[in-house]
């Protein structure tokens, strides 16, 4: 999501969601003083959360030397 605001002011956020948004019945409404943006899903399923969690890093099974 990108907002580009009078000003030259901007704000974007990525992020990647749990599951997929039907645009076609999604709105975004700016006031002046917040952005709502209301997102409907494609499928009527329970999300864990909002977006899914960034990857964890893989440990590595290398050794340390001291």
């Amino acid at each position: 999501m990108r907002l580009i605001f009078d000003g030259e002011k901007e704000f974007e956020l990525k992020m990647s969601l749990w599951g997929v948004i039907d645009i076609s019945k999604s709105v975004v409404y700016m006031m002046a003083s917040k952005v709502e943006v209301v997102m409907k899903k494609a499928e009527p399923i329970t999300w864990g959360r909002l977006d899914t969690p960034p990857p964890k890093p893989q440990p590595t099974n290398e050794k340390k030397e001291d």
